[in-house]
This record gives structure tokens, sequence and C-alpha cells, in this order.
């Protein structure tokens, strides 16, 4: 949801691509990618980096790599933003 918008999340299963009409925006943890990418590449024998372009060029509309996810949860809080939710 976007900062202000006065409504509540829910989990209604909404499709992602309602979800981002409405203003929902991704950030993707690049530590966290990192790190999956190098189980991936341990368990596959693939390259770190490779797996990690892989994951990288094929991210869900509207998603953004950011350094640290929960740095961007923090700065998007400071800007009016209540809601997050991290797997």
């Amino acid at each position: 949801m976007t900062a202000g918008s006065g409504e509540e999340p829910t989990s209604s299963g909404a499709p992602l691509d309602a979800l981002l009409k409405r203003g929902v925006r991704l950030a993707v943890c690049s530590l966290s990618t990192r790190a999956a990418a190098t189980a991936i590449a341990q368990k596959s024998g693939a390259k770190v980096d490779d797996v990690f372009k892989e994951l990288t060029d094929h991210l869900v509309p509207n998603a953004r790599m950011v350094p640290a996810g929960i740095v961007a949860v923090n700065r998007a809080q400071e800007h009016g933003y209540t809601f997050a939710y991290v797997t």
C-alpha cells in the first residue's frame, strides 16, 4: 500500500498485478538474494554470480533490488509506510 492510502492491507489472495495497480511497491533484499544464490550454487555446482544474475534478471514486475531489505523497510516507515511483509 502506498503511504497515506488509509487502507488496511488484507490477505485477500489478490493477484500480484492487481496489487501493483493499487500501488504496492516491491523491494528485494540483495543480501538475502545473494544468500539464496549461494545455496543454489552450492547444490547445483553453478557459480554464485551466475545464479545471482539469473535471479535478479527475473524479478517480478515492479520489484527493485535494495542493498539490505531491513534498511529499506526502515526508510519506508520513516516516510509513512506502515506495513511490510517479509518472508
